[in-house]
C-alpha cells in the first residue's frame, strides 16, 4: 500500500512541476489556513547491529503533516507547529527479521527468516508514529509562498502506535506474507531534529533521529542505532 502511495505521489509532483514550467500567468496562493506536508524519503539506521543490512529504496519513510504557519510580524521568519503521522519501513535485503519471542534478557534479536520460510522474497520492519513537528521557517517573499526560496531548521517528537514485522516468502506455488504485530522493543517515543530547503512547494530534508530506533538493551545486540531519512517534501500550501 506505501509502495503506491508514493508512486501516486512521485507522479503528481512531476506533473506539477511540468505545468508550472508551461504557466503564462502567475497564479495567487489559495487563502488556506495552514499547509498540508508530504514527506517521501530513505531511511539509514548509525551503527547497526550485525546482520541489521538494509536495503536502499525498501528502507522508506512517508510522513504527512499538517502545519500552521505563525509569522513574526512581517518579516521573513515564521514558527511553524505541526501534527501528523510518520511511517517508516526497513527493508533487511540479507533476508532476516526480528525474533517474534525476546531473549531471556528482554533482547530480540535477529533471524534468518530462510532457515524457517522456503522462497522468502523480503523481509521488513515497520514503525509508524503520531508526531508534532515544530519549526522555524525563512520565506523569501512571504507574500508569494509559491515561488518563494525557503529554509527551515526544526524539531519534532513522535509516538509510537504500531509496530510490526513482515516476510514475504513462497510456499507450494502460493505467495504468502506473515505479519507480526508487536512493537519488537521499538522506542515507545522518538525526537530529533531536521531541516528542509528549496523553493515554492518543492524542498529537499534531511532528518536525524536523536533517540535510538530500539529501546535501551533491547534492540538486536543490544544496539543503539539511530536513524536518519533524506528525501523529498510536496507543501500543498
Amino acid at each position: 500500500m506505501i509502495s503506491k502511495v508514493l508512486v501516486a505521489l512521485l507522479l503528481i509532483a512531476t506533473s506539477y512541476t511540468a505545468l508550472a514550467q508551461e504557466k503564462v500567468q502567475k497564479v495567487a496562493r489559495p487563502d488556506i489556513p495552514g499547509s498540508f506536508l508530504v514527506d517521501i524519503g530513505v531511511n539509514r539506521g548509525v551503527s547497526s547491529a550485525e546482520n541489521f543490512e538494509q536495503g536502499f529504496w525498501g528502507s522508506r519513510t512517508l510522513n504527512l503533516y499538517y502545519q500552521y504557519p505563525l509569522r513574526f510580524g512581517r518579516s521573513k521568519f515564521s514558527f511553524n507547529p505541526g501534527v501528523g503521522v510518520s511511517m517508516e519501513r526497513f527493508k533487511l535485503k540479507n533476508n532476516y527479521s526480528l525474533n517474534p519471542i525476546p531473549n531471556t534478557d528482554g533482547m530480540y534479536s535477529l533471524y534468518n527468516t530462510d532457515t524457517v520460510f522456503s522462497g522468502v522474497k523480503k523481509s521488513m520492519i515497520a514503525a509508524n508514529y503520531f508526531e508534532i513537528p515544530l519549526e522555524f521557517r525563512f520565506d523569501s517573499k512571504p507574500e508569494d509562498i509559491a515561488t518563494s526560496f525557503n529554509f527551515a531548521i526544526g524539531a519534532r517528537a513522535g509516538l509510537l502506535f504500531d509496530g510490526l514485522t513482515k516476510v514475504k516468502y513462497k510456499e507450494d506455488g502460493e505467495t504468502k506474507i506473515l505479519k507480526n504485530k508487536q512493537n519488537h522493543g521499538l522506542n515507545p517515543i522518538r525526537y530529533g531534529v531536521y531541516t528542509r530547503i528549496g523553493v515554492g512547494g518543492f524542498n529537499l530534508f534531511f532528518m536525524y533521529n536523536l533517540s535510538p530506533l530500539f529501546e535501551k538493551d533491547k534492540g538486536p545486540d543490544k544496539t543503539t542505532m539511530s536513524t536518519f531519512t533524506t528525501g523529498i517534501s510536496i507543501n500543498g500550501f
